[in-house]
């Protein structure tokens, strides 16, 4: 699958007699896809930023809602926080978890079926802007958050990791040409 604002969600047909992209509605144009759980997650829709849209169970092309749904069709969950923050990245999947995140805040999606889908806010302050940051490391979800702070969550525990050594930091993300050096003296 692949989407755009622009040009819609499409997919690509890789059968022998086609090997093309195919259109599945140029009113379905995300800047966000993941796939988790058997779904296609979606995010970024012009003017519903918010909103997280869930394709049908095994089916990334059917986003339709029902009047009367069962667990296995589409839903939207529209993420808390603050109301002037567009999604800004998905992380699939942490601890069975879907992880949004927004610039200042960040959070979960549970569940598995239709009628189980939960979303939960971990942090109301720290998120990230930088989707490229995001990385599991042994189990922990790291990322570069406001202010060139670096996080951890373990999913349940948000750290703040580089603590001790911000202004070697301010320089790394940054991109300074500045030097920096230091002499160690001793093992401790």
């Amino acid at each position: 699958y692949v989407s755009s604002t622009t040009d819609g969600l499409r997919y690509w047909d890789s059968s022998f007699s086609s090997n093309t992209l195919v259109l599945v509605s140029t009113g379905l144009g995300f800047d966000k896809l993941v796939s988790h759980k058997g779904r296609l997650w979606a995010a970024g829709k012009v003017g519903d930023e918010r909103t997280i849209y869930i394709s049908e169970y095994l089916d990334g092309t059917d986003f339709t809602l029902r009047t009367d749904p069962v667990d296995t069709d589409p839903a939207q969950i529209t993420v808390q926080g603050s109301l002037d923050e567009t999604l800004a990245a998905f992380f699939s999947s942490f601890n069975d978890l879907l992880v949004w995140y927004k610039p200042n805040s960040f959070g979960g999606v549970y569940g598995s079926k239709r009628s189980t889908f939960l979303s939960r806010s971990f942090s109301e302050t720290v998120g990230t802007s930088y989707p490229d940051s995001i990385k599991n490391c042994d189990g922990e979800l790291r990322w570069l958050g406001p202010q060139r702070t670096y996080y951890g969550f373990n999913g349940s525990v948000l750290r703040k990791l580089n603590e001790d050594i911000d202004t070697l930091s301010e320089g790394i993300s940054q991109g300074d040409f500045r030097q920096r050096s230091w002499f160690q003296t001793t093992e401790s």
